[in-house]
């Protein structure tokens, strides 16, 4: 039996990204917010992951989970580590772009 569609939250400009961690949570972008989120089902509340997250947009989880790596688009390659500060890595990305790749873990 399918279970209907039931919107958990609203108010977001352009949602991308969304990936579920090994705890059950899913964090997810508002790109042009600059946001990322974290929804949790067992509360059913979404909080506030990151802000500002530098047009965080794409998201997923190493092999190493919990790391977090993020799609940035305004950042060169940096890792965070709990409370999502961004720090840049010792050198930078061998092919600078639009976007890069920043490491974030959760806290």
């Amino acid at each position: 039996m399918t279970e209907p569609v039931v919107k958990r939250a609203g108010g977001f400009e352009f949602t991308e990204g969304p990936v579920w961690s090994a705890s059950g949570t899913l964090v997810f972008s508002d790109i042009p917010a600059s946001t990322l989120y974290e929804f949790d089902p067992a509360t059913d509340r979404v909080t506030c992951y990151r802000k500002p997250s530098n047009k965080a947009n794409g998201n997923t989880y190493d092999h190493q989970e919990p790391h977090l790596i993020t799609c940035e688009a305004r950042t060169p390659a940096g890792r965070a580590r709990g409370g999502g500060r961004v720090r840049s890595p010792s050198s930078p990305p061998s092919t600078p772009g639009p976007s890069s790749t920043a490491l974030t873990t959760w806290s």
